[in-house]
């Protein structure tokens, strides 16, 4: 991981990170408002790991948003991989998502563990 300059990150500091094809890593943005660097790139990886994740797509970008676990090196699982098709995120076997418990950002690859399908319901 490179960190910016004067930038921190801490286990557990909620961020989103993007695919920058530009420089070929991944963009890793602080959203954590008691962060100085609040809404700015503090790093790129070539790995992200993250937990309690949101899927979205911003500007043709996919976005994924969560607390930030570590950045060691995995290799793709192919049944964990998601597929982002106009605007939705969906499984290999193509059921669409919106969240899951646990991701692996590797390049512009996103691999979802425990995924929260788009369709469930919860009652309180």
């Amino acid at each position: 991981m490179q960190l910016n300059k004067d930038a921190t990150l801490k286990l557990g500091e909620k961020v989103e990170c993007y695919f920058n094809k530009r420089n070929g890593l991944i963009s890793i943005r602080s959203v954590d408002i008691d962060n100085e660097n609040y809404n700015r790139i503090v790093a790129h990886a070539k790995y992200l790991h993250l937990m309690d994740v949101e899927l979205r797509v911003r500007c043709g970008r996919k976005i994924v948003r969560g607390n930030y676990v570590s950045n060691l090196p995995i290799a793709p699982n192919r049944n964990q991989i998601l597929y982002c098709v106009d605007n939705s995120f969906y499984t290999t076997k193509g059921e669409e998502i919106t969240s899951a418990k646990y991701a692996v950002c590797f390049n512009d690859i996103i691999m979802a563990e425990q995924p929260i399908y788009k369709s469930t319901v919860i009652e309180i």
